[in-house]
């Protein structure tokens, strides 16, 4: 366990410090662009630095996102070969022999893996990060279950006790060092848990503009290398405070891990990923399964048909409310009857059912709608009202 920690918090600091400055002076118009950073903070092993912290942060009109980028996932480099991504902004400071080298890289193979235009970075040191906590007296952690590591060598020894805690500069860094079997992704819900609470503790604390001044000034001293210069961080906080602050979100990048020629990678979850930086960074309009509520009844009298296909759909991610029987089993057509004003729902429902069925507005089942519903008994009586799809299989459906 090396060096290993959110020293980028120490920039998201000085980014809330100075909104709260930003708080006490007439505000201009906020513009319509987003804005993107990378912040790294560095693991120092040997003679070596690598990126142990990534993040992308935006800020826009629709609020504030943080996107943790898991420092073992197995990307493409510019020179076309496959290495964990915190290896970048070693590379790039190695050929260029300075941070700002690094960061660079680290930016330009974040940016070229997440398809994302990110035109700043900033690296950042854990010695800020602490003392902006005890700066803010604390922070307030809710540590799950005990926490136990030592190591000598490194003087390095963690140890919690389950429970809600007030954790001082040093306390906090241990607690989002600590890496056990749950891995690097568990550490980063540590790492956003803490970004919560750090930012929650600043709202509360930083009342004047002294205070505001101090905690700026020195958290943007511990500051290796960035291509912001000072107006650029105040207009980054003018954002911030613009934005829907209280709704921050935070997230992370998802990967399975794989072990390629004696190395542990993390492979990305490509398509999971892509919806997660379409929906929240991107903010592309889409429909996601997740959000189409299916009624599944059964009307040709195969056993168990309705259960399975509860579970079929359940498994492609749409919500099942109600798997039933329809109001008889004599259906030679199998209905995807939508109860929306148009078939978008619809559509996606019949893609699971490979050409199977026929989309139809409520309409024109209306009546065996109705008796269905009437003689519903695995299902609440509002199903039909909280629906958006209801399917009801036919004999067509038997050889499927």
């Amino acid at each position: 366990m090396g060096n290993r920690w959110l020293w980028a918090l120490g920039l998201i600091l000085v980014l809330a410090a100075g909104a709260v400055f930003f708080w006490m002076q007439p505000q201009p118009e906020l513009a319509e662009n987003k804005s993107r950073i990378l912040i790294l903070g560095l693991d120092q092993v040997d003679s070596s630095s690598r990126s142990d912290t990534m993040i992308v942060a935006q800020l826009d009109t629709d609020g504030v996102v943080l996107l943790s980028v898991p420092r073992d996932l197995r990307v493409k480099f510019p020179d076309g070969q496959l290495r964990k991504i915190n290896a970048a902004y070693s590379r790039g400071e190695s050929q260029g022999d300075s941070a700002q080298s690094g960061a660079l890289m680290a930016r330009d193979v974040v940016s070229s893996f997440l398809n994302l235009d990110i035109p700043y970075y900033v690296v950042v040191d854990f010695e800020g990060f602490k003392q902006v906590v005890d700066q803010l007296g604390g922070v307030e952690i809710n540590i799950e279950s005990a926490m136990d590591y030592d190591d000598n060598a490194q003087d390095l020894h963690i140890h919690f006790e389950p429970g809600t805690q007030m954790l001082n500069g040093e306390q906090a860094l241990q607690y989002a060092r600590f890496r056990d079997s749950t891995g690097d992704l568990k550490r980063i819900e540590r790492q956003q848990q803490l970004i919560k609470a750090i930012l929650d503790k600043q709202r509360q604390e930083l009342n004047t503009f002294d205070q505001v001044k101090a905690l700026f000034e020195m958290a943007f001293t511990h500051v290796k290398a960035t291509n912001l210069a000072l107006p650029d961080l105040l207009s980054f906080a003018q954002q911030l405070q613009s934005s829907n602050f209280g709704e921050l979100t935070t997230l992370n990048l998802r990967g399975t891990n794989v072990n390629v020629a004696g190395v542990s990678y993390l492979e990305p979850e490509v398509v999971e990923n892509t919806a997660l930086i379409d929906r929240w960074i991107k903010h592309k309009e889409f429909l996601l399964t997740s959000d189409i509520k299916v009624i599944v009844l059964n009307g040709n009298g195969q056993q168990g048909l309705a259960g399975t296909m509860r579970d079929r759909f359940n498994r492609e991610g749409f919500d099942v409310s109600c798997a039933d029987n329809a109001d008889n089993h004599d259906y030679n057509k199998t209905y995807i009857i939508t109860l929306d004003t148009d078939e978008t729902k619809a559509a996606l429902v019949a893609e699971v059912l490979n050409g199977t069925g026929q989309i139809v507005y409520q309409e024109v089942v209306k009546e065996q709608l109705d008796a269905s519903q009437r003689q519903l008994r695995q299902c609440a009586p509002d199903a039909f009202e909280q629906a958006d799809v209801v399917v009801i299989f036919g004999s067509d459906f038997l050889s499927q």
